[in-house]
């Protein structure tokens, strides 16, 4: 039988080369996969999960007037009338968990947690002093369950397709679970009562409502830029809810203004929203992002009716950084900024993401903790 000859010692020197494949590989697996699951791109293999924890932070503030009585002519106001400075921030950590259970399809869960502070100074014709009040409230929000399916990948001018399908579950406290508590304390006859004791609740940290969310997501790669984009619309159910509404009865001297309860049918308004941006590969563990956002809501319905006032335009900036580190960790910092009146002022947002192969890797990185080998 011949016997294969050794290989020369050149060809051993032209060995290293391979690294920069190496590299390649890793700054397309921090690049694209991990911002592919909310951006589009490629989905996880099959047997394959990502754990994905965040802290998020946004702060916003609005000045208003409200008037509590009517208007017999134009600048004459019966009643009272309040200029209401509103602060509110929130802090809010989640967890979210991906699995790819087939070729093509991911399965997720979100689960947020959050606590929400509003501070309130309120300027009244009927009170001879600036009025402070503030509330906080911590709580599990809104979960959400979906699934995400890929038709398409990159190839050519065609780029990686994903469609998504999220449903929203209303598991946290609501405004309605909020106005229920406080007429199960009893009988409300004075605004002064209603006022005092919808401030000893708290703040509501859930929708209240079911909704389902379908989007539409793409991302093309143009070496070192990654161009992506999605679009979506979300549908939210009409629910039976109670009120407690402030209605006045004519009484001799003027008009007296009571608190009272109501059942109503609710249909919160329907959102489109699409997004837009570019990520940047600096090097094979750090990727620069940009982006743009804007969710417009339609108006919500009572019983039927549209309520005026009840759209929304929300618009954001966003930038950001993604860090690959040891042990196939990544790190993504993120911030916003508000570009219309119904967004946030800022906000600010750190996640790390861990994707395992099998729940063995995930033993294997956990065992240390749990005595060694």
């Amino acid at each position: 039988m011949p016997v294969q000859p050794p290989a020369p010692p050149a060809r051993t020197a032209e060995a290293p080369p391979a690294p920069p494949a190496q590299e390649e590989e890793e700054r397309d697996v921090t690049r694209v996969p991990v911002a592919a699951v909310e951006r589009g791109g490629s989905l996880l293999k099959p047997g394959s999960f990502q754990i994905d924890t965040s802290l998020g932070y946004s702060y916003s503030e609005s000045t208003r007037l409200v008037i509590t009585g009517f208007s017999v002519l134009p600048l004459i106001v019966l009643g009272t009338l309040e200029s209401e400075r509103v602060k509110n921030t929130a802090l809010s950590p989640s967890l979210t968990l991906r699995y790819g259970f087939m070729k093509d399809f991911q399965a997720q869960i979100s689960i947020p947690l959050t606590y929400q502070t509003q501070s309130r100074i309120r300027l009244s014709n009927d009170v001879a002093a600036l009025v402070s009040e503030e509330a906080s409230q911590i709580g599990i929000g809104d979960v959400e369950v979906g699934l995400t399916y890929q038709p398409l990948y990159e190839k050519g001018w065609i780029p990686d397709l994903t469609v998504g399908l999220r449903a929203r579950l209303p598991t946290g406290r609501s405004q309605f679970d909020i106005f229920e508590d406080v007429i199960s304390q009893g009988p409300i006859t004075r605004i002064e009562d209603f006022v005092s004791r919808l401030n000893s609740q708290g703040l509501p940290v859930g929708s209240g409502f079911y909704g389902a969310t379908v989007s539409l997501g793409a991302s093309k790669a143009f070496d070192p830029i990654v161009l992506f984009g999605s679009l979506g619309y979300s549908y939210y159910l009409e629910r039976r809810v109670t009120l407690i509404q402030i209605a006045g009865e004519p009484e001799e001297g003027g008009i007296v203004l009571h608190p009272v309860t109501a059942e109503a049918d609710i249909k919160p308004g329907d959102s489109v929203f699409f997004s837009a941006g570019a990520a940047v590969a600096l090097t094979g563990q750090v990727s620069l992002s940009f982006s743009f956002s804007d969710r417009i809501t339609f108006k919500s319905k009572q019983n039927g009716q549209k309520i005026g006032s009840s759209t929304s335009n929300v618009g954001q900036f966003s930038a950001g950084f993604t860090l690959g580190l040891a042990r196939g960790f990544v790190v993504e910092f993120g911030g916003s900024i508000g570009i219309t009146p119904d967004a946030p002022s800022f906000g600010l947002s750190l996640g790390l993401v861990k994707s395992f192969t099998s729940i063995q890797e995930l033993w294997d990185l956990l065992w240390p903790f749990g005595g060694g080998k």
